[in-house]
């Protein structure tokens, strides 16, 4: 049953500083003026990949930890460069600066946040606890009882991995908006595009740069493109052993699922549909 409340977009901006504090914390690069909203589940780490390139803190990133997102929560977000950038913007005012929003189609996000709950099993608990029955990544439960356990919680203040992908940072005016549906642009080209129109070394310029995505990118991709079951996919029960042959196609092509999927994430469906009308064409 769909028992989450809709959640109402933000009528008035809020303030900057604490639109720069709320999770997701967004990544700021003050030499270039933009501010990188970024989601969970929404090519994150290919994101920050790319984010620490620009600001020349990838090498030094990858010295903390191969796990590029240990660096960006326990090191970036305290170090002085993003103090100073935050600072900037602050005193520079949003106006002048650009922002990047990269997001997923809410319905194809929500597939890959299937995924992960079953991989790493961090969400058994609370499931078990929200939906009053034992549930285990281990033993499995369908793509349906995901879905009822996402209808019935906050979903701006859960799991990052199934957050919405609306950010008080999306009501603030900046000077321009890039807009990455990663569902419907190359990712890479996209940022590509706007590396050469901001002047900024190109990752693909830096072979080991582009090894680090592309290990991210075979890391997070769900294997096996199979069609397996058809449109009641959704209802069978997959587990962690499951997820290295993922029937990702089945998933995506059953209509109940995407459509009640679309349903629970209504916000972050209006918020891309705001945000295109805002962004300036090519």
């Amino acid at each position: 049953m769909f028992l989450n409340r809709k959640i109402i977009p933000l009528r008035k901006a809020p303030q900057l500083d604490a639109a720069l504090r709320q999770e997701p914390v967004p990544l700021l690069d003050g030499g270039r003026r933009t501010v990188v909203s970024w989601s969970a589940k929404s090519a994150c780490t290919h994101v920050v990949i790319w984010y620490l390139h620009r600001i020349g803190l990838l090498d030094e990133a990858r010295r903390y930890h191969p796990w590029v997102h240990r660096y960006r929560s326990e090191v970036l977000y305290k170090s002085e460069t993003h103090r100073q950038a935050r600072r900037q913007l602050g005193h520079e005012r949003a106006s002048g600066w650009s922002c990047v929003k990269v997001v997923r189609d809410p319905a194809k996000r929500c597939v890959s946040s299937y995924r992960h709950a079953l991989k790493h099993g961090y969400e058994d608990e609370k499931m078990s606890r929200i939906l009053g029955r034992d549930i285990s990544h281990k033993t499995g439960y369908s793509y349906q009882t995901f879905l009822d356990y996402l209808g019935r919680i906050d979903l701006r203040n859960c799991n990052i991995h199934h957050r919405v992908q609306r950010h008080p940072l999306d009501m603030i005016s900046f000077g321009r908006t890039w807009l990455i549906n990663v569902d419907e642009q190359c990712l890479d080209a996209a940022l590509a595009r706007l590396d050469r129109i901001q002047g900024s070394p190109s990752v693909a310029d830096q072979p080991e740069s582009s090894e680090a995505i592309a290990q991210a990118a075979n890391r997070h991709a769900g294997e096996g493109e199979a069609m397996v079951g058809g449109e009641d996919i959704w209802r069978t029960s997959l587990s962690v052993r499951d997820v290295s042959q993922w029937p990702k196609r089945s998933l995506l092509s059953s209509a109940p699922a995407s459509e009640l999927a679309r349903q629970i994430y209504e916000c972050d469906c209006d918020m891309l549909s705001e945000i295109a009308e805002r962004t300036e064409p090519e």
